[in-house]
């Protein structure tokens, strides 16, 4: 039986098609008749509605013996399902046994069929620490999906504050690892993943202001060497590319998991500023530069190297003098030696098993940072307010047609007003964004890979923002 569950937990996925948000209809169709046919106990039409792929994975055997023993002996028939988080084409509901209950996440394909599933024991969260007093109608709204998120995000932790006007909820719940006794609190570190990219936004706001550069500068001029291919049909990469993720460059160096030392653990160790540098003297961008966007991790980390050659200074110091040291944001930082006394630990929320933390090394620009929520809330409501003019040059939009535009590393929703950045690394998953028009924002810091992007939509929702992806 520990081989059945085991070649179900760890089945790796396919390149499937990504479900958008109106195939949500799709799932709950999928998820009536697999309830259907599992309380019937016809095991070979539960079979069926797996994909080709699946089935040539796990036999028909293995897929009757669990459903019949390992969740059927335990649990008893199905009595209920319900949606609690939706992520990158995969549905995750809580589901209601007769003498239990369980995770599922399951992903549907094109062709109608389960591609993909796991059962997980369901993460009991009435037992949950929180400091939410849940005396408004919002908080308890929040206290609700929060622990919906919690029961199947596979986090121990979540940090979260809300401002709406002059008023400010800062809500902690869970502890900063399953086996720690201690709660989460304003002194728990997260890895923040690329709203560090934002902190680089920033930098370069304040790089343009003091005249060091401009946004339509080649970026040629604040390398060292001779670049001849960062170019395509005459057009050269600019500053005002990479910060916009309009480069033409990937997402990531071609040669990043050949480097000497790699490890999938910590992977951006052992990629140095050398090999950066190498790489950029033999890539050429795929595209005209300007003309396509395409998110890049590596425009951003030469966009470090530029500014570094330009202000000359480290990234780290310009970003420490120009955001974290006005702002009062002493918790933050790249030095995981500074953070990990209180840094929380991250975990894979499909496996619930713990996550290495990365090293961004040269990459630093574009993930590096780990922070608490006081000072993330610090570095929300300065954006919202705009009287720094680092923060509200970095707003501005410098690229993009339509609704959706790009300020410097910031994504621009037109439609709604709203400003935004996630992160995600190994074992962590962030949030921040807000609309200074109606003062409402939003910050989310979690501990597992899960996406709390949703999480944090229906929030904004809630405050009368909204979040597109």
């Amino acid at each position: 039986m520990k081989k059945i569950l085991r070649a179900l937990l760890i089945l790796a996925l396919a390149p499937f098609c990504s479900l958008h948000a109106q195939q949500q209809g799709l799932a709950d169709s999928l998820f009536s008749r697999l309830t259907e046919s599992y309380n019937a106990a016809r095991y070979p039409e539960l079979y069926q509605m797996l994909s080709d792929t699946f089935r040539q994975r796990v036999p028909e055997k293995d897929i009757t013996a669990f459903f019949a023993n390992a969740l059927r002996a335990g649990l008893g028939n199905m009595v209920s399902g319900q949606v609690v988080h939706r992520e990158n084409g995969q549905f995750y509901y809580l589901v209601r046994f007769e003498r239990g209950s369980r995770s599922f996440i399951f992903m549907p394909d094109a062709a109608k069929k389960i591609a993909f599933m796991m059962w997980r024991p369901l993460r009991e969260t009435a037992q949950i620490y929180t400091n939410n007093p849940r005396n408004t109608g919002f908080l308890k709204q929040a206290d609700s999906l929060v622990r919906g998120f919690m029961s199947v995000a596979g986090n121990s932790a979540l940090a979260m504050a809300v401002a709406t006007g002059r008023r400010t909820d800062t809500l902690y719940y869970g502890t900063p690892a399953f086996d720690h006794a201690e709660h989460t609190t304003g002194t728990t570190v997260f890895e923040i993943g690329s709203i560090t990219k934002t902190f680089t936004g920033a930098a370069l706001a304040a790089a343009l202001n003091a005249g060091k550069l401009n946004l339509d500068d080649d970026i040629r001029k604040f390398l060292p060497g001779s670049y001849p291919d960062l170019h395509r049909q005459g057009r050269a990469v600019r500053i005002r590319d990479l910060a916009t993720h309009r480069s033409g460059l990937p997402r990531m160096p071609a040669d990043f998991e050949t480097q000497p030392g790699y490890s999938a653990d910590d992977p951006y160790r052992s990629y140095s500023r050398e090999a950066l540098l190498g790489y950029l003297r033999l890539v050429k961008p795929d595209t005209v530069p300007g003309t396509r966007e395409v998110y890049s991790n590596l425009g951003i980390a030469v966009l470090g190297l530029v500014l570094e050659r330009a202000v000359k200074a480290p990234v780290a110091e310009q970003i420490s003098a120009k955001i974290l040291q006005p702002l009062e944001m002493q918790h933050t930082s790249f030095a995981p030696k500074a953070a990990e006394a209180t840094l929380a630990r991250g975990y894979s929320g499909q496996t619930g098993k713990a996550a290495g933390y990365w090293t961004m090394n040269v990459f630093d620009p574009a993930g590096g940072l780990k922070s608490t929520l006081p000072d993330m809330l610090n570095y929300l409501r300065a954006n919202m307010e705009r009287k720094e003019p680092v923060l509200r040059t970095a707003q501005l939009a410098v690229a993009g047609s339509g609704p959706r535009k790009s300020g410097l590393c910031w994504v621009l929703d037109g439609d709604d007003g709203l400003v935004w950045h996630n992160g995600g690394t190994a074992g962590f998953r962030s949030f921040l964004g807000f609309n200074p028009s109606k003062a409402t924002g939003i910050v989310v810091l979690s501990n597992s890979d899960t996406s709390v992007d949703a999480l944090a939509g229906k929030l904004l929702k809630m405050l009368g923002g909204s979040v597109q992806h």
